[in-house]
């Protein structure tokens, strides 16, 4: 049962690769070098499998069958990897009532498709005959197809070697230094038999000197109820006693204080529980506005004022309200259907709607704090903070969170809503007569640090920088960059194929001084963090764990286990673990 189990598992998992295909003959790579674009589980199969470099618990219940040795898989496991996938890059399973025999793998990215077909051991890959080593079988009334020749199909490759079952686009060189030691590391990794902890029964909040908070969320026969609770170091976690209904999932750290929504006699309200003194108090009556109803969409202080922005209703015809606290109530600063980005500068405040079922042209607002009166910013006929790219398939269009005013100007991302080949660039606009100029070429975002604009290239994703009046645009960093965070005079950020914030990806460091590039990881890592307190990330691999990156890039392992969710504070990481119970802390 095992065996099939992880069966089943190589089947679930080759599908749902989504890198470009490679040829089955590319030269065989050392482990450490192709682990992090590999599938990797073990024959005694617990459960647990490298997906691209990262542990992971995977669950599933579907059957295999057996036939002469060979190993078949169930078309509705390849429909239930289509849900999961991206559909513009994974592969989908296709069956037609009216063709009950044939099920077809389709790739629209890769514009590859391959037709299987009961009882043939001929397979048709766009439209070429190629020729399986089992064929397609119905097994209890259901299609099923041959493990290896699914594989092959997709251009992945299978290997086997000492208990492991290792799928991807290239074979592995077993007799190449390093293999071995890599290889009885995730051997190790993968005979875990702990179980998961529930992410949701500790989720880390803050920490204030020796005491790190998080919050629990229990479920009871009414419906789920929110606890915060504290640890102090050496000593046991207590809960700690908040009046009402508190949520925490969209609680905020500010300074000192942990700002939270909580209902009181029916009514919403937003407190502030002062890690200092242990002490909580009521901030602002939130009007008729309730939890339940809707969420909050953000908790900023500027100027010394507190700004929250409530979203009401859900995100297909909700809305949202930005309001100032003022004397214990809340006074509304604009509505809007949903609020990309605000800022402040003297007494206005300048901020982008979006919204998809209006033209995204006017979409950029200024408030004057004192009158409350709102009229349109920028110039007509541009729409900001929206990223806009074309390509063959048509436009394509993203909410960009960055704006900023400086020195008598507001730079924000912008495009000329009327002309179709017109993609998102840098501009600067006057905060006086509005009027405007083109600072960049095409931009998917953009920062400014010290007295430079840093934006990633829109086409390449390489991260370019320009005087903040655009001139000496130059390129820094020749990779598709993403998730790219500044910290202590360097720029960090992930490399991976995608040019994803979310896939994993090689931590790099390019320091703003010298000009000098560092690779951090030799292997992909899920997040890293950076702030006060240094830098962080936390790997999913062979060695998992949270790792410090010293300002001399040399790294340290300071949490030596599988990280469930973590936060970085001013006073270091807090962490809960995916094995084991509590909340943790280290610098």
């Amino acid at each position: 049962m095992k065996k099939a189990a992880s069966v089943l598992l190589a089947s679930s998992l080759c599908l749902s690769l989504l890198a470009p295909l490679a040829n089955a003959a590319e030269a065989a790579k050392p482990l450490p070098e192709a682990f992090g674009n590999m599938i990797v589980f073990p024959y005694d199969y617990q459960n647990k499998a490298f997906i691209r470099g990262q542990k992971t618990d995977v669950y599933t219940d579907f059957k295999l069958a057996q036939r002469n040795g060979r190993v078949l898989v169930p078309i509705r496991l390849m429909s239930y990897l289509a849900t999961q996938a991206d559909l513009q890059q994974g592969w989908e399973a296709n069956w037609q009532q009216q063709k009950p025999n044939e099920v077809v793998l389709h790739s629209s990215k890769l514009k590859r498709t391959v037709k299987f077909t009961v009882n043939s051991t001929s397979m048709t890959v766009n439209g070429e005959v190629r020729v399986m080593d089992a064929a397609p079988e119905k097994v209890n009334g259901q299609i099923m197809l041959p493990l290896r020749s699914a594989a092959e199909a997709i251009g992945k490759q299978i290997d086997w070697h000492d208990g492991l079952i290792l799928i991807g686009d290239n074979a592995v060189d077993w007799k190449a230094a390093g293999t071995e030691a890599v290889k009885n590391k995730v051997k190790e990794q993968l005979a875990d038999t702990r179980k998961p902890i529930n992410y949701g029964d500790t989720v880390p909040l803050a920490r204030h000197g020796n005491t790190s908070y998080s919050f629990k969320r229990i479920y009871t026969g009414s419906g789920a109820v929110e606890k915060l609770y504290r640890k102090t170091d050496g000593q046991k976690e207590a809960a700690i006693e908040l009046a009402g209904s508190p949520v925490f999932d969209q609680a905020k750290v500010i300074g000192q204080k942990l700002y939270y929504v909580t209902t009181v006699n029916k009514l919403a309200e937003l407190h502030a529980y002062d890690l200092a003194s242990g002490q909580s108090a009521t901030v602002a009556k939130l009007l008729s506005w309730k939890p339940e109803n809707g969420w909050v969409a953000g908790i900023e202080r500027m100027d010394n004022d507190l700004y929250i922005i409530l979203h009401t209703g859900d995100l297909t015809v909700g809305s949202e309200t930005l309001y100032r606290v003022d004397n214990g109530t809340i006074a509304k600063v604009a509505d809007a259907r949903s609020i990309v980005h605000y800022v402040k500068s003297g007494e206005a405040v300048y901020l982008t709607d979006s919204d998809p079922m209006a033209k995204p042209e006017g979409n950029l607002s200024r408030v004057d704090l004192k009158t409350g009166k709102k009229e349109p910013f920028g110039q007509p006929g541009y729409a900001y903070l929206i990223n806009r790219t074309t390509s063959g398939q048509g436009p394509g269009y993203s909410d960009v969170g960055s704006m900023y005013a400086r020195d008598g100007y507001l730079y924000a991302l912008g495009y000329k809503t009327s002309d179709g080949a017109d993609e998102s660039a840098v501009y600067r606009i006057s905060l006086g007569d509005q009027t405007q100029t083109k600072l960049t070429g095409p931009a998917a975002s953009f920062w400014i640090e010290g007295s430079r604009i840093y934006y990633v290239e829109a086409k390449t994703g390489h991260v370019m920088s320009a005087g903040m009046d655009g001139s000496g645009a130059k390129t820094l960093v020749s990779r598709k960059a993403a998730q790219i965070q500044f910290a202590s005079g360097a720029i960090y950020y992930k490399v991976n194929p995608a040019g994803s914030d979310y896939d994993p990806g090689e931590l790099f460091r390019y320091d703003l001084a010298s000009g000098k590039e560092t690779k951090l990881t030799a292997q992909p890592i899920s997040s890293y963090y950076t702030g006060a307190a240094g830098v962080y990330y936390l790997s999913g691999g062979y060695e998992p764990g949270i790792y410090r990156v010293d300002p001399d890039g040399r790294q340290v392992r300071v949490a030596p286990d599988n990280i469930a969710g973590a936060i970085l504070t001013e006073e270091g990481m807090v962490y809960s673990m995916t094995y084991k119970e509590g909340i943790y802390a280290v610098k």
